[in-house]
């Protein structure tokens, strides 16, 4: 008799956010016995829709996402080949992603939030800055010189950007403990580079403070240069 895999469908839509998940984690998060996640999480993985990242720690495997995205559902039992299509999104970042890579031209923050987010989306606006922030440190994604001329006559322009490694159909996966991107596309890890002040932009008072010990130490020590 063929069922209905709720609980594998219930890890695949939540691994849909593009991010690694572990046994622990899935448990807490979908109020389950770790033995019914372990035997799930198992039969994805044989399935190929997920992907061992390290011991005891999986994510959304190339076949998942597109699995996912199809909006079929899984249905348990080694001979069904029949799958029901439901109603079930992509996650956002996988949506994002589809946004860059079918801009032609660079976009702003909104244009690719009009095209992308959904009612349903959890705090989008926050969520697409923090995953800009990390293609554009591991070299996915290039912030313009020239900005977008904002409708105010008071308005500084919005900030655009452009796709420069466009490896393939889904989203890379940030891991934000490590300070990487992982490339889902190429199999391939993407150290985050340390953030940096710009010449032209307004120092904060952390910033001032910080600036005026390293000048200090500069004139005490008599150093040749000095990096912020």
């Amino acid at each position: 008799m063929v069922k209905r895999g709720w609980i594998q469908q219930d890890i695949l839509t939540t691994m849909g956010d593009d991010e690694e998940w572990s046994i622990a984690a899935l448990r807490q998060n979908l109020q389950r016995d770790s033995k019914s996640i372990a035997r799930a999480v198992s039969r994805l993985f044989k399935r190929g829709l997920i992907l061992r990242i390290s011991a005891g720690v999986y994510a959304l495997s190339n076949s998942g996402a597109q699995y996912l995205a199809s909006g079929k559902e899984i249905l348990s039992g080694s001979k069904n080949k029949k799958a029901k299509t439901v109603m079930s999104a992509s996650s956002f970042r996988q949506r994002f992603w589809n946004g860059l890579s079918n801009k032609t031209k660079p976009a702003t923050l909104d244009e690719l939030l009009q095209i992308c987010s959904r009612p349903e989306d959890k705090a989008p606006v926050s969520n697409a800055v923090r995953f800009l922030q990390a293609l554009e440190r591991t070299g996915f994604i290039q912030k313009m010189d020239r900005k977008e001329r904002g409708a105010a006559p008071t308005s500084n322009g919005f900030d655009r950007w452009k796709l420069l490694r466009k490896t393939g159909l889904y989203a890379p996966i940030v891991r934000e403990e490590k300070r990487e991107v992982y490339d889902r596309n190429t199999g391939k890890t993407y150290p985050m580079a340390t953030q940096t002040v710009a010449i032209d932009t307004p120092l904060t008072g952390n910033d001032i403070t910080k600036l005026a010990e390293i000048v200090s130490g500069y004139r005490e020590r008599g150093v040749k240069s000095a990096t912020l």
